[in-house]
């Protein structure tokens, strides 16, 4: 057996992509293949796989998308502007189309040759100003870690699992302005946008233990994806890359804002490049706060690129760049049910 597939990434959210219309693989067997196949050095590697599928409802397709430990995820924003792209390119649907997820219908638009830009699903849940103090905070997070890190390393290590996750959180903790809930779509996709204004100037492996206590605090029951932010000021013409101002883009000129964001994603249990739900609840919690205008998109700074976000209501438009990496057959060495 041979599926024909695409590499492709959007602001370094790498995905293997293929029409699952040709093989009929169950969901199980998907899980199964993507555990196998987006593992680095031995296999294709990626953060996720993601196939289309039948139509179910009024969609042109459905996209179905496994992270690279084998959960689904009900939506994935920088997936979708890839898939769309994929879609468009192989025939599969033109330059506007619906895609069918687990959250909802989401509206994607071909802007030009690399460039795609989707519509989130909405937020269903925004919960402002989560109530915390900081010092509770700290000592809740540090209960969940501990349980957690007693349940993989034993009793001989609490005592010092203890001491060094607790200087940590509490360290880091105390840059936090504000802790926003959102959610987008139905089921929800849950995300933690963390105000955290000295962002810029903070190692990633130095915020690691409070974002991984954040994914997984007991306060929020579904878990979360973490995304700090930090609102940042310069003049709008040092603000968008040439990769996102494509020519049928032309609000993208003068941007509502500018922010820096990071996101601790579910599924990978690390910092990704990008994450393009992360970003639309990001650009939602800030618009809320009137830390941003409304309307115009506002651009996200992320490790792999510039996201833009416009936001209307509730109204959440993705726009960025997408990448063909690689085009290739995997053959069934590599694949075992």
């Amino acid at each position: 057996m041979e599926i024909p597939f695409y590499k492709m990434q959007g602001c370094g959210n790498d995905f293997i992509i293929f029409d699952n219309r040709r093989y009929g693989f169950t969901m199980a067997q998907l899980s199964t293949l993507a555990k196998q196949i987006c593992r680095q050095r031995v296999s294709l590697g990626g953060d996720a796989l993601m196939v289309v599928d039948e139509a179910r409802a009024t969609g042109d397709f459905r996209m179905i998308f496994f992270n690279a430990d084998g959960s689904e995820a009900e939506m994935c924003g920088n997936g979708a502007r890839c898939l769309a792209r994929y879609a468009y390119e192989e025939g599969i649907a033109g330059p506007v189309m619906t895609i069918e997820t687990l959250a909802g219908l989401v509206p994607a638009w071909r802007e030009d040759q690399r460039t795609y830009r989707v519509r989130l699903n909405e937020p269903t849940k925004y919960t402002a100003n989560l109530d915390f103090s900081k010092e509770e905070l700290v000592e809740e997070l540090l209960e969940d870690a501990l349980e957690e890190k007693t349940a993989k390393s034993g009793s001989a290590t609490v005592d010092q699992a203890i001491e060094t996750i607790g200087q940590s959180l509490s360290q880091r903790a105390q840059g936090i302005s504000f802790l926003d809930y959102v959610e987008l779509g139905d089921p929800g996709l849950p995300h933690l946008v963390v105000g955290y204004p000295q962002l810029a100037e903070t190692a990633l492996a130095d915020l690691k233990p409070l974002a991984q206590a954040l994914r997984n605090w007991s306060a929020l029951p579904k878990g979360a994806n973490v995304n700090f932010v930090a609102v940042a000021s310069v003049p709008d013409s040092e603000i968008v890359t040439a990769d996102l101002a494509s020519e049928a883009s032309p609000d993208l000129v003068k941007p509502a804002g500018r922010a820096i964001v990071r996101t601790y994603e579910r599924g990978v249990e690390d910092f990704t490049l990008a994450c393009g739900t992360g970003a639309g609840s990001v650009a939602y919690s800030l618009v809320q706060r009137e830390l941003v205008q409304t309307g115009a998109p506002v651009v996200l700074d992320v490790l792999g690129g510039q996201l833009a976000v416009a936001v209307r209501g509730k109204q959440l438009d993705l726009i960025g760049p997408t990448n063909v990496v690689a085009k290739g057959l995997l053959v069934d060495e590599d694949v075992q049910f």
